[in-house]
């Protein structure tokens, strides 16, 4: 009869011993966001879906939440739907443009969806009417870089890193320029 008794009580007092779960939401985003990537590495695209856009929802707008973004529009490449996570990496970039692979990701999409081209008139036409836009620098030389215009896009980067030579992203464009040089040999 004690056995009975105490069995109950335990788990009254675990209850109730100031154990709480994670309320924080930006914790929460955090786990929702893992729970997404293995979904993800398993092939299940719908469950990774709804967890990156759960953890879009507990942490909107903020920094962490780009990557968020960006990996929804990953998911939404694998399921061959580039237009779609052209908008999740243009939201990735503007919560935090210091992420290199984010335009990366962002070109890929242009590509996907075969609007390279499109793309690449509409960044001449920018860079033209202002050359002080380093984003419109650094779009046009990946959209060149990825049409294997090599020479061309060295160009736009270099006038990115003459506009921006301080900044984070500048070192990964100079990183890229190495490897269209090692490829040009």
């Amino acid at each position: 009869m004690k056995r009975l008794f105490v069995i109950p009580v335990l788990f009254l007092a675990l209850l109730f011993s100031g154990y709480a779960q994670n309320l924080d939401p930006s914790q929460n985003a955090i786990w929702h966001n893992s729970l997404g990537l293995e979904y993800m590495r398993q092939g299940n695209y719908s469950g990774a879906i709804s967890e990156y856009k759960i953890a879009i929802a507990l942490k909107a707008d903020t920094s962490a939440s780009a990557a968020f973004h960006n990996n929804l529009g990953l998911v939404y490449m694998k399921l061959h739907r580039p237009d779609w996570a052209m908008v999740c990496f243009e939201n990735s970039i503007q919560l935090n443009s210091n992420a290199f692979y984010y335009y990366e990701n962002l070109v890929d999409s242009y590509a996907m969806s075969n609007t390279l081209s499109q793309q690449n008139s509409y960044f001449r036409r920018k860079t033209a009417a202002n050359f002080e836009n380093s984003y419109n620098w650094l779009m046009l030389g990946l959209i060149q870089a990825k049409k294997k215009e090599y020479k061309n896009a060295v160009n736009s980067f270099n006038n990115y890193i003459l506009l921006e030579p301080e900044i984070v992203v500048s070192q990964a464009v100079k990183t890229k320029i190495d490897e269209i040089q090692r490829l040009r040999l």
